[in-house]
């Protein structure tokens, strides 16, 4: 059993940095983000081409031969860039000084079709439909952001909440998984898309980092270990794992 709890973890840490083809399996199984890759990830795939994060660049890469991944173009954005997330066909990237909507209908030439500015701070993302869902900290407060993306990439602030130091993200069906680095994992009902409410907090997760759903199953990792929870209820996770 521990033999494959590992080589499942082995594949998870692969797939968290990837999005899976562009296409619609967070729509169909989650109704968020279009793969399974962490908030805080720093590159993902659409197609045959993959989008890479090098400061205040994005390298996109076509990988038709995946063995041999060729440099096709870059794209300079004029802020520190830090985790990307793909939906439908725009990348949204999530930056020191805001949030960029980019659009990828030419997958090898993107286009940024919007922005929306915020305090310098890190700021990983996760999407629901038209809703962009945004955790932002810097060392004396954190915040949870709300945009509407209105017309497919062109979005507006909807809400904040405030969150002592959040993390990574991640949104299943109705539900939205925080990590805050000093309170565990908060969980919000999101059924009013931009009024979250907070329903109840999994304390037992010192420093959580991000988190990635499989069906019913939460990967949350942690400082050196990583949590396997059962979010059947997603009100009332269960522990399955720790691996460490």
């Amino acid at each position: 059993m521990k033999k494959q709890i590992i080589f499942l973890m082995t594949i998870v840490l692969f797939l968290c940095s990837c999005s899976i083809d562009g296409g619609d399996f967070g729509d169909s199984s989650y109704g968020d983000s279009n793969s399974i890759n962490g908030s805080t990830s720093r590159f993902a795939t659409y197609k045959n081409v993959m989008y890479t994060l090098d400061f205040n660049k994005i390298k996109i890469f076509s990988i038709d031969n995946p063995s041999d991944p060729i440099l096709q173009n870059e794209l300079t954005i004029n802020d520190e860039l830090e985790t990307i997330t793909i939906y439908q066909n725009h990348i949204y990237v999530g930056a020191r000084r805001g949030v960029y909507a980019v659009d990828i209908t030419n997958p090898l030439n993107p286009i940024v079709s919007s922005s929306i500015e915020h305090w310098i701070a890190k700021d990983p993302v996760a999407i629901t439909g038209k809703y962009i869902y945004s955790t932002t900290r810097d060392f004396n407060r954190g915040r949870l952001t709300i945009y509407e993306d209105r017309t497919n990439g062109n979005f507006i602030e909807r809400n904040t909440i405030a969150i002592d130091q959040p993390y990574g993200i991640v949104i299943k069906d109705d539900f939205l998984f925080v990590c805050d680095d000093r309170n565990g994992i908060i969980i919000f009902n999101i059924t009013n898309r931009e009024n979250p409410l907070e329903v109840a907090i999994y304390p037992s997760i010192i420093s959580p980092r991000d988190v990635i759903i499989i069906g019913d199953i939460m990967i949350c990792s942690a400082k050196n270990e990583f949590h396997l929870l059962d979010i059947k209820d997603p009100v009332h996770p269960k522990l399955v794992s720790i691996i460490q």
